[in-house]
C-alpha cells in the first residue's frame, strides 16, 4: 500500500503487507408471499422476508507498517478476530383495485416496514512485532491492542399510492394518465465502544500467545486494566424524510409511435449527528441536507419497421450521500490497512441523462441493439485520499463532470446452426465510455481526469443452456464473463505527490445453474470468481496492492407451491 508523498512526484512506501483472510459464513433466509383475491378487480398481497448472515473471520497482516516520514516498523503481524451478525427483516402489504364506475381507474397502494441490524461483539485487534531476538513479542503501543463492540440499527417505513386512469384517444388508441406519491421515513443509530488493556507486563511474557498474556489470572491480579478509549465521533444518529409526488402521461401518437413523459418532485431532508456517547451535547457535529428537486423525464419509442424499434429519452436523477458518508465516524478496514471517514458538508449530486437506442428483435427473447448515452453531473460525489498520518479515504463533491459512450448488446439462440442447439444461447454487451471531470487543485493549473469509479470500457459475455420450460428437462446453466478497463479508485493529491489510485482490469468468470426436481423442488448452484484471478491496484507506475478474492460457491434448494 503506497499513498504517501512529501512533495511533487514523490511517493513513499507506507505499508508493505501480505494479507491472509479466513472467513466462515452462515446464511439463513426465509420468504413468505401470499395474497387474497376478492375478484379480478380487487387483490391484496403480503410479502415477508427475513435474511440473516453471520461472519466468523480471522484476518492477518504480515510485513511492515508505516510510521510516518517514510519509516516503517520492524516485521510485524497484525491479527483481527471478528464476529459479525447481520439481519434484515422486510414486511410489505399492497393492494390493487380497479373501479369500473370511474372508467376503470386503477388504485395501487403499498406499505412497507424494514429493519436492518448489525452487531459486532468483542472484535479483537492485536499486533506482534519482531523483537530482534528471533521471535515476535506483543506490541504495547497505544492502539495496537484493541477490543471493540459495535451495534447498528436501521429502521424504515414507506407508504405509497398510485392512480392510473386509462382513456381512449384518436384512432381507437389507448392512453394512460398516472399520478402518485410516497412518504419514506428512515432512522439509524450506530455506536462503537473501544477498549485497551493498560498496565505493566512482564517482558518475559510478551512472546506468549495473546490469551496467555492477558489471562484471567493476570487481569484479576490488577496488573493490567481494561480502559475505555472510545473516540468522540464513534457514535452517530441519523434520520431521513422523503416526500415525493409525480405525474406522467403515456400517449400513442401513432400505432407505431409512443411518447411517455412526466415529472417527479422530491423533497428530502437528511440529518446526521455525530456525538460523544458520554457527553452527547458537547461537541456534537450535525450534517443536514434539505433539498427539493424536480426531476423531469421523457421517452419516445418508434417501431418504424417490423421487428425494429428506436428509443430515445431524457431524465434527470439525483444521487444523495449515504447516511454513513455524512458522519465523521471512522471505520478501519484491516484488509487494506486504511481508514474511511465521511464528510458532513457533502451535497447531493444531480445528473442529466440522455440516451438513444435502436433494437432489432430476432424473436421475443433474441435481440441486437446499439445505443449511445450522455450524462452531465453537478456536484458528483467521489472518493479521495487525504494526506494524514494514516491511510485515509474520504469523499468530496467535484464541481461537474460529463460522461458519454456507446453500447452494443445482443442475445441469440444457436438453433440457426442446428436444431439441437436451440436451447443454447449467447449474450453479451460491450460499452465504450469517455468521462471527464474538470478541477483545479490548490495552487495548480486547471486540469481534467476521468470520473472516479468509471471504467473506459466494459465487456460482459454469457454462454448458456436454458431448457427450464414446460416439457423441457428443467435444466438451466450459464457461464458469465466480465472484464472492465482500468478505473480510478481514489483521487490522489498532486501537491503532496500522491498519484491517483487505479484498479487494473482482471478476468472474472461465474457459473450459475439450476435443475427442476420433482415435487416442485428446484436445486440451484452459484460459483463466483472461478478463475480467482489476481487483482491489482496501482499508483503511478507502482503496484500498491495485489490480491485474490477466492472462489465463492453457494448451493440452495427451493420449494414453490
Amino acid at each position: 500500500m503506497t499513498n504517501k508523498g512529501t512533495g511533487p512526484n514523490s511517493l513513499q512506501i507506507d505499508n508493505d503487507l501480505r494479507v491472509n483472510n479466513n472467513e466462515r459464513q452462515i446464511s439463513t433466509s426465509g420468504f413468505l408471499d401470499w395474497g387474497v383475491e376478492f375478484s379480478e378487480r380487487n387483490k391484496l398481497k403480503f410479502t415477508s422476508m427475513l435474511l440473516r448472515q453471520t461472519d466468523d473471520t480471522t484476518t492477518q497482516l504480515s510485513g511492515k507498517f508505516g510510521t510516518g516520514g517514510g519509516t516503517t516498523t520492524p516485521d510485524s503481524v497484525q491479527t483481527r478476530l471478528g464476529w459479525i451478525e447481520r439481519q434484515l427483516f422486510d414486511q410489505q402489504v399492497s393492494g390493487k383495485h380497479i373501479l369500473p364506475k370511474l372508467n376503470d381507474l386503477q388504485l395501487d397502494w403499498r406499505y412497507s416496514f424494514a429493519q436492518a441490524t448489525r452487531k459486532e461483539p468483542d472484535r479483537r485487534d492485536y499486533l506482534y512485532s519482531d523483537s530482534g531476538q528471533g521471535d515476535y513479542e506483543l506490541s504495547q503501543s497505544a492502539g495496537d491492542f484493541e477490543r471493540q463492540w459495535g451495534e447498528l440499527t436501521d429502521t424504515s417505513n414507506q407508504v405509497a399510492l398510485d392512480l392510473t386512469q386509462p382513456f381512449d384517444i384518436w384512432s381507437n388508441l389507448k392512453a394512460k394518465a398516472k399520478i402518485g406519491g410516497l412518504m419514506f421515513f428512515r432512522n439509524r443509530d450506530s455506536k462503537v465502544r473501544r477498549f485497551e488493556y493498560q498496565g505493566s507486563l512482564d517482558p518475559a511474557t510478551l512472546t506468549l500467545p495473546i490469551d496467555q498474556i492477558y489471562s484471567p489470572q493476570r487481569i484479576s491480579s490488577g496488573a493490567v486494566n481494561l480502559t475505555e478509549t472510545t473516540f468522540a465521533a464513534d457514535a452517530y444518529s441519523a434520520n431521513m424524510r422523503l416526500n415525493a409526488a409525480y405525474a406522467m402521461l403515456e400517449i400513442p401518437l401513432l400505432p407505431s409511435l409512443d411518447i411517455m413523459g412526466g415529472a417527479r418532485m422530491e423533497q428530502a431532508e437528511i440529518t446526521v449527528t455525530s456525538f460523544d456517547q458520554f457527553n452527547p451535547l458537547a461537541g456534537a457535529e450535525k450534517a443536514k441536507l434539505n433539498n427539493t428537486d424536480v426531476l423531469p423525464a421523457v421517452t419516445v419509442t418508434w417501431r418504424f419497421a417490423e421487428d425494429f424499434q428506436l428509443r430515445a429519452g431524457y431524465g434527470k436523477t439525483v444521487n444523495r450521500p449515504d447516511l454513513r458518508e455524512l458522519s465523521r465516524s471512522a471505520y478501519y478496514d484491516i484488509e487494506t490497512a486504511s481508514t474511511f471517514a465521511g464528510v458532513p458538508t457533502l451535497k447531493r449530486a444531480l445528473i442529466d441523462n440522455v440516451d438513444g437506442r435502436i433494437e432489432y428483435y430476432f424473436s421475443s427473447d433474441e435481440v441486437f441493439s446499439v445505443g449511445a448515452f450522455y450524462k452531465r453531473f453537478k456536484d458528483p460525489i467521489e472518493t479521495v485520499f487525504r494526506n494524514s498520518a494514516d491511510v485515509l479515504y474520504t469523499l468530496q463533491n467535484s464541481d461537474k463532470a460529463t460522461l458519454y459512450g456507446i453500447e452494443f448488446e445482443g442475445r441469440k439462440r444457436l438453433g440457426f446452426i442446428a436444431d439441437a442447439l436451440d436451447a443454447v444461447f449467447f449474450a453479451g454487451n460491450f460499452s465504450w465510455i469517455e468521462s471527464e471531470v474538470d478541477y483545479t487543485p490548490d495552487g495548480l493549473k486547471k486540469t481534467s481526469r476521468p470520473l472516479q469509479s468509471q471504467s473506459p470500457w466494459v465487456v460482459n459475455a454469457q454462454l448458456g443452456y436454458d431448457d427450464d420450460v414446460e416439457g423441457g428437462t428443467g435444466t438451466a446453466i450459464s457461464l458469465l464473463y466480465n472484464i472492465s478497463g482500468p478505473r480510478l479508485r481514489a483521487i490522489g493529491n498532486l501537491q503532496a505527490g500522491i498519484p491517483d489510485q487505479y484498479e487494473q482490469p482482471f478476468h472474472q468468470l461465474d457459473l450459475v445453474a439450476s435443475q427442476r426436481l420433482p415435487h416442485k423442488l428446484q436445486l440451484g448452484l452459484r460459483a463466483q470468481n472461478i478463475l480467482n484471478a489476481t487483482q491489482r491496484w496501482t499508483q503511478g507506475d507502482i503496484k500498491t496492492r495485489e490480491f485474490r478474492r477466492g472462489v465463492y460457491i453457494v448451493a440452495n434448494l427451493g420449494w414453490s407451491y
